[in-house]
């Protein structure tokens, strides 16, 4: 391991460090919550840190990120196994590129996502996204909707493990927006 990467993995695990310690502040048990490391417009060594750092579950955006860093890394992880998740748009040209490598799917924000992840990824893992900012651009279905589309993956095969909401950026109205969210299910 180069200088370079030794720094980053220190600073993605003091990173993690602090994320259990708020995860624990807030009366969770941190070893009950799965972090996933986002790796957007990182390189290929951020995956490999977050493993080396203890973190099981790496994410990517883009769909070309993911490949080139998921086969970049190849046999250089050993015997460890990275979970590969997707939190970008489904798109039918791209699925076939993604479904062999990815684990779990993020943004199921529609049926058109659910059919298509059904037909390119049989079987796959995946996450409702619900858009409970209301703010112009984010992607994933209005709250009220979800659960149609839960039900319509499911149908599909799909293996459905929870909601991922979009919120606002403001920590105060997320909290709002995701307490809302979770009295209306």
């Amino acid at each position: 391991m180069t200088l370079a990467r030794d720094e980053l993995v220190a600073r993605v695990t003091a990173r993690l460090a602090v994320v259990r310690d708020r995860i624990a502040s807030a009366g969770r048990d941190p070893g009950t919550v799965r972090v996933v490391a986002v790796c957007k417009a990182f390189g290929a060594d951020a995956p490999a840190a977050a493993c080396a750092a203890g973190i099981d579950d790496v994410a990517e955006n883009y769909a070309a990120e993911l490949v080139a860093h998921h086969d970049a890394l190849g046999d250089a992880l050993g015997d460890a196994q990275l979970t590969w998740h997707f939190l970008g748009s489904l798109q039918r040209n791209k699925l076939a590129r993604l479904a062999p490598r990815v684990s779990v799917y993020q943004s199921v924000g529609s049926p058109r996502d659910a059919e298509l992840l059904a037909r390119y990824a049989p079987g796959a893992r995946c996450y409702v996204q619900v858009d409970v900012s209301g703010l112009a651009g984010r992607a994933g279905c209005p709250p009220g909707s979800e659960a149609a589309i839960v039900e319509l993956a499911q149908g599909l095969g799909l293996v459905v493990e929870g909601l991922m909401c979009v919120a606002s950026p403001d920590p105060a109205v997320a909290s709002r927006e995701f307490a809302s969210l979770r009295r209306s299910g």
